[in-house]
């Protein structure tokens, strides 16, 4: 009796062990307002910043890119906060459209090619159609 509450005590314990092994993979990276920034969102705008200059990644352009990425985050959270406050503003879907293909051409591709770019890269095409709608909304907020 005594040895099956020892063992059964381990496998508990060994379950437990197992659990706390576990790796946090994002942490916050800074806060704008009230609004949190991981260090994902650091490493996905550099993804596009990489995507949408048609360049690739190397570690003399690191500190640049990082630098560029964080003031991009920056102004857009800013941009985010105020649209909430003034939450009744409206873009033209038309307008989103035009952009993504304008994006596009920049880098000879079509907008198809330009989120089969993102998810080979592990990003989600919906960043940038948010940050799109972002500036949109922005525009109508102060035009």
């Amino acid at each position: 009796m005594k040895i099956n509450k020892i063992i059964y005590l381990v496998l508990i314990l060994l379950i437990f062990i197992e659990k706390t092994d576990a790796e946090i993979n994002d942490a916050l990276f800074m806060t704008i307002g009230n609004k949190a920034v991981p260090s994902s969102d650091i490493v996905d705008e550099i993804k596009m910043i990489l995507i949408l200059n048609n360049e690739s990644y190397s570690e003399d352009k690191r500190e640049r890119l990082q630098e560029l990425s964080v003031q991009s985050i920056i102004k857009r959270r800013i941009k985010e906060i105020e649209i909430e406050r003034n939450n009744f503003f409206e873009f033209n879907k038309k307008d989103l459209n035009e952009e993504l293909v304008r994006l596009a051409n920049n880098i000879n591709v079509d907008v198809d090619t330009l989120k089969n770019i993102f998810t080979s890269n592990e990003l989600d095409f919906s960043i940038l159609e948010n940050q799109i709608k972002t500036d949109l909304l922005w525009n109508s907020l102060i035009f």
